[in-house]
């Protein structure tokens, strides 16, 4: 952990899937999770190529790639993902600070 540290980062809030994660961590360590938006940001990653492979019915990486690009907004722990043209999936970004240990949103 990096106390002090600054960092830019999605802003999720109120998401289904986030709390999900949140419960499913605090079940098998015991713990509140920190810097919980790393772990969903990887959720999201897997779950759009997951669901981009149900898409294109493959997992030929051609097929899958072709289907990322007709995902509309999917439910994600971070918000809903829609990729545009150029490959991004919009999202709204805050400024965090690492302090004793937890992310804290810096207004």
């Amino acid at each position: 952990m990096s106390e002090g540290l600054y960092y830019t980062q999605v802003f999720a809030e109120g998401s289904h899937k986030l709390e999900g994660l949140k419960e499913g961590y605090r079940k098998k360590f015991n713990k509140e999770p920190g810097l919980l938006i790393f772990t969903a940001l990887g959720y999201d990653g897997m779950y759009t190529i997951y669901e981009a492979m149900k898409l294109a019915d493959s997992v030929d990486p051609i097929e899958i790639n072709e289907a990322i690009y007709q995902i509309k907004n999917l439910e994600g722990a971070t918000g809903k993902i829609t990729f545009n043209e150029n490959g991004s999936a919009s999202k709204e970004e805050k400024i965090w600070k690492v302090e004793d240990g937890i992310e804290v949103l810096i207004k």
